[in-house]
């Protein structure tokens, strides 16, 4: 793939992140959201997690199994964000996806803004990324067994 082609991709998905995440700004958050995991990737990878939910001032406990296509490494990833459209604990469960693009080397950052079936949305930044990866795709994570 050419480099101005690359740029282009890059490009691309950075706007698409913008723009989700500029949608979701707008809104009043239902709840905040902090979620640890652990990814390794070699091109096609995944991750591993868990984390908590805090919603009407009782916090939720929750597993994270995740997918991710487009990528190399591996990284321990620590997001925090908030919950919009949220009414009760369990319809956080589901699957969310989304376009990501990051570099971590040592330390980095991630902003994903995601929303699953029930029309929950998420949007997280990474407070800590730790590791060597490189990651342009597809990102996707299922939210189970929510208390």
């Amino acid at each position: 793939m050419s480099l101005h082609r690359r740029n282009f991709l890059f490009l691309v998905v950075l706007f698409a992140l913008f723009i989700t995440t500029t949608a979701v700004a707008e809104e009043t958050p239902s709840g905040t959201i902090v979620i640890d995991q652990t990814q390794v990737m070699l091109l096609v990878g995944g991750s591993s997690g868990g984390g908590t939910l805090l919603l009407d001032g009782q916090s939720h406990s929750f597993k994270v199994s995740g997918l991710k296509l487009g990528g190399v490494g591996i990284q321990k990833l620590h997001l925090v964000g908030d919950v919009y459209n949220l009414n009760n604990a369990q319809d956080l469960a589901g699957d969310y996806v989304s376009w990501q693009a990051g570099i971590t080397a040592g330390v980095g950052k991630n902003v994903l803004a995601m929303e699953n079936k029930k029309g929950v949305k998420l949007r997280l930044r990474s407070s800590k990324a730790e590791g060597v990866a490189l990651s342009i795709g597809v990102e996707g994570f299922t939210i189970l067994d929510v208390d």
